[in-house]
């Protein structure tokens, strides 16, 4: 998906998106660790079934 934002959205966007960017470095460097992803439940055990050679990958 593609999205595009011109002008003063755009501008704000941008600008944003490059601070919170470095905040997370800074915040990250002062707290190693403390990044962490969200949790997907659903399509993990499907994942390593498949990485492991137990299932066929599912098509959808």
């Amino acid at each position: 998906m593609r999205l595009y934002f011109s002008g003063l959205a755009g501008k704000k966007l941008k600008e944003f998106s490059c601070a919170a960017s470095v905040q997370h470095l800074v915040t990250e460097a002062h707290r190693p660790g403390s990044h962490s992803w969200p949790k997907d439940g659903r399509h993990r055990p499907v994942l390593l079934a498949t990485q492991r050679g137990d299932v066929a990958a599912p098509v959808a």
